[in-house]
């Protein structure tokens, strides 16, 4: 809950600064600046909804894609879509078995919604179901046994779950150019341009960032709610913090039991999904024995071009039907902006009772700058599960606590309370926090990370005030013509359940003063709920 107490007197016109919105994570930042220019893409966003003609109820996982390249993506439960497409584009189709294809025109507007009202094709649906009945393969089959038991094997379907989870991840940068490496405000790093790894793929990668997270995860299936206790937090490299959340947004928890997956706020079927066997093609490959298990191992790829789906194999733990383990990655058609690859590794550990647990999950991203086709970042997130304990009746008490987000804790936490690592480090990360620690140590470095923070936050931080929004240092409009504006805001360092906020400024064409004061205190964390005042000498519009 937030109470807003509000005072105005005058006019006042807010502008958001391009280079903000458009640079979400600022690791980037200054190879964006020293190496590519500002991408000229007329891309356009289109969103809608895809129904039943007949009924009105949505369509789930229908394709929705770009009628000339394929690349496309797929309802949500709701038959909602978003799909961004090029300026080359004139018209979006969708597909779905059981229903008939449909085109529709898009115009040249940058934002646009699209409805869908689709008919049945039920006497093709008739045609189709026979056939598939008649000629399920022994991989279909075996794909239909997993969906059966479902309710059985996935973690996730219980009451409620709870364990301890060991994240580390790391981030390196991909083929800097060399003019970056030569360029003499890079002097500072030649020390770690020396260090450069190489993949087998012949790709220099510059570690940038490592981190390490303990912390107790807590699921309740009803009412759905989850969070993670952090109890401990190591990061070494630039821009702890920001790297943290960015990579932390790209994806949700991932289960492949789940109908869908989402990586960057985007649906993806998953092989094992209810309707699975609408979006891909099943092979068997092999029969091993793990852990005294008889496991099959089974391939998956698309059905259809341009849908959201994966390549990839699963083995299939034989008698129970479940998976044991899976590696997959999104196929090469989907449209995912900055996204090149992205790979999914999810191992599961049989428990005394014959149920598979989640054990491990690892994920491989490669993230592509625009403009440049080899430069960009790799990220490598690892992510171990531990005592893991279903179905207790007290998981409520551990919602009531007070929540403190991964923002709240100092890279260095981990001197209060170690970390436990569930697996060793291995030779190479040991390698990346040497590397990190002796760039941090370097003036020039330190000040290079405060300038990316600054240019892609807007803030600079001095002791306990952020000083800026630099992007509002100077505005024109026609009411106020030219304008000089400077403020800042305390951080969590003054107090972590209070902030003031402030700025004053000055017109040229009416020459008026202009000013706003803003203090938010935090009510209560658990909840959230905040009561803000808030004193402006100008009416806001945006």
């Amino acid at each position: 809950m937030d109470i807003v107490i509000y005072f105005y007197s005058s006019v006042f016109f807010n502008t958001y600064p391009f280079i903000k919105k458009y640079l979400p994570y600022k690791i980037l930042f200054l190879i964006v600046c020293l190496a590519s220019g500002k991408a000229d893409a007329q891309n356009r966003i289109v969103i809608g909804r895809v129904t039943d003609a007949k009924t009105g109820q949505p369509l789930f996982s229908c394709s929705v894609y770009a009628h000339n390249s394929g690349n496309g993506v797929i309802t949500d439960e709701k038959g909602k879509y978003t799909i961004t497409i090029s300026d080359k584009t004139d018209s979006l189709s969708i597909s779905m078995i059981g229903y008939k294809s449909m085109t529709k025109v898009v115009s040249q507007r940058a934002e646009q919604q699209i409805d869908f009202q689709v008919d049945s094709a039920s006497d093709e649906m008739a045609e189709v179901v026979v056939a598939i009945q008649s000629r399920y393969t022994k991989a279909q089959r075996l794909i239909l046994k997993v969906i059966k038991n479902k309710p059985v094997n996935d973690a996730f379907h219980n009451k409620t779950l709870q364990c301890q989870v060991y994240d580390k991840m790391e981030v390196d940068l991909k083929n800097l150019p060399k003019k970056i490496e030569n360029n003499r405000l890079m002097r500072p790093l030649a020390f770690a341009f020396n260090n450069q790894d190489t993949t087998k793929d012949n790709d220099k990668l510059l570690p940038v960032f490592i981190s390490e997270i303990n912390s107790n995860y807590y699921y309740r299936k009803s009412p759905e709610k989850d969070r993670f206790d952090y109890t401990a937090i190591k990061s070494s490299g630039f821009d702890n913090k920001s790297i943290l959340t960015f990579i932390d947004g790209l994806y949700k928890k991932i289960n492949i039991y789940d109908n869908n997956i989402k990586l960057v706020d985007v649906n993806f079927v998953s092989p094992i999904a209810d309707n699975a066997l609408t979006f891909y093609e099943y092979h068997i490959l092999d029969t091993v024995y793990f852990d005294n298990h008889r496991c099959i191992q089974v391939q998956f790829a698309p059905l259809h071009f341009g849908s959201n789906t994966f390549n990839g194999y699963l083995w299939i733990a034989d008698t129970v039907f479940a998976v044991k383990s899976l590696v997959m990655h999104m196929d090469k058609n989907a449209n995912i902006n900055f996204v090149k690859k992205f790979e999914i590794s999810q191992f599961f550990q049989a428990e005394a009772q014959e149920r598979f647990m989640p054990d491990k999950t690892v994920l491989y991203m490669d993230l592509v700058v625009p403009l440049k086709r080899q430069t960009g970042v790799i990220a490598k997130k690892t992510t171990i599960y531990k005592n893991i304990i279903l179905n207790n009746e007290g998981i409520d008490t551990a919602f009531g606590k007070k929540f403190l987000p991964m923002s709240a804790f100092a890279p260095d936490s981990a001197k209060v309370r170690s970390i436990e690592r569930f697996e060793p480090l291995s030779r190479s990360e040991q390698s990346v926090y040497v590397l990190m620690d002796t760039l941090m140590k370097i003036p020039a470095v330190v000040t290079y990370e405060r300038i990316i923070s600054g240019l892609t936050t807007g803030y600079f931080t001095v002791g306990k005030i952020d000083l800026g929004d630099i992007y509002y240092l100077y505005t024109n409009n026609l009411v106020e013509g030219n304008r000089f504006s400077f403020g800042g805001k305390t951080n969590y360092k003054f107090n972590s359940h209070v902030q003031f906020t402030g700025y004053a400024g000055y017109a040229m064409k009416d020459q008026q003063f202009r000013y706003y004061l803003r203090s938010v205190f935090l009510l209560n964390p658990r909840l959230w709920s905040t009561l803000t005042f808030e004193y402006r000498s100008e009416e806001h519009t945006s």
